[in-house]
């Protein structure tokens, strides 16, 4: 099998922005939202801030019309969007651009807001509610719905929209993004582990032994007890750890334990005397190795 170069990746927390307190929803609602000058503060996606300051633009002039909100990219605005009409004690979405569907995951189109009885869609009515009374956008935050696979939480700006000439306010406007990735959380969880932690592809013998495999990322501590840099080092590849897994080389193996997918291996590590407990999981197509000082056991 032919080298795969990598990067071995490392990820730290971001410490949040500290924030006003939302104007609707308390702090840890699933829905919270602002308005006001606090919006540009809160907005992180540039699209978004992008929307935001066209719809302030227009309105200085008089209450914008759809048209003109999306301008002359309208395909592409539309994809991303979601509009809402207000009807009699509720809203009818009128559009569910695709982007705007693969975010939310599910088709909205047609459907009354009140038909998804659920904490979300009774808190984002209030605001859309709000923002239709007062002609002013909103700045939400909420806990992304069940049905998203890549994301946790979600933001979104909402835009009153005039019907017709009389420029009374009829539609909100929708668009989302994502605040976070699912991929990004996971990683920042296993960089702060207190285990040591390497994560890899995986590539397999015909008899189903792990043969190599490109190496994805290497937590923190997994660099502390195996004394690798926090530079891009030489692990590129399962066969670079040779040196520490392979009996006799910086390790000896003291002890193999296979328990149903999991192989338990027991190193010495030679000098500081150490003893090293390594677990390899094959987890679909990755295999994920599992470092812990093991000097206190048995």
């Amino acid at each position: 099998m032919g080298e795969i170069s990598a990067v071995l990746q490392q990820t730290r927390f971001r410490p949040e922005l500290v924030e006003p307190p939302p104007d609707g929803e308390e702090a840890g609602a699933v829905v919270q939202s602002w308005t006001g000058e606090k919006v540009r503060d809160l907005i992180r996606a540039p699209d978004l801030m992008r929307r935001y300051d066209r719809w302030m633009t227009l309105v200085k002039y008089k209450m914008p019309r759809l048209n003109e909100v999306l301008g002359s990219d309208q395909a592409t605005e539309l994809n991303d969007a979601m509009l809402l009409y207000r009807v009699p004690g509720d809203f009818a979405f009128v559009h569910h651009g695709a982007a705007a569907v693969k975010l939310i995951g599910t088709n909205l189109t047609g459907t009354l807001l009140s038909a998804r009885s659920n904490a979300i869609a009774r808190g984002v009515a209030k605001v859309y509610t709000k923002s239709i009374a007062v002609a002013e956008p909103f700045y939400i935050r909420h806990i992304a719905s069940v049905a998203s696979n890549a994301h946790f939480f979600s933001e979104q700006i909402v835009l009153p929209i005039a019907a017709d000439e009389r420029r009374e306010v009829e539609f909100v406007l929708i668009f989302s993004a994502p605040l976070d990735d699912k991929t990004e959380v996971l990683t920042a969880i296993f960089e702060r582990s207190q285990i040591g932690m390497i994560a890899a592809t995986s590539s397999h013998d015909e008899n189903g032994k792990l043969q190599n495999g490109r190496i994805l990322m290497i937590n923190s501590v997994a660099r502390k007890i195996m004394k690798l840099p926090d530079a891009v080092g030489s692990l590129q590849t399962v066969r670079d750890l040779g040196p520490w897994f392979r009996d006799g080389a910086l390790w000896t193996k003291t002890e193999v334990v296979t328990q149903d997918k999991l192989t338990h291996i027991h190193f010495h590590e030679r000098g500081s005397g150490k003893k090293y407990r390594v677990t390899i999981e094959p987890v679909q197509n990755f295999v994920l190795f599992s470092i812990m000082d093991a000097s206190g056991l048995r």
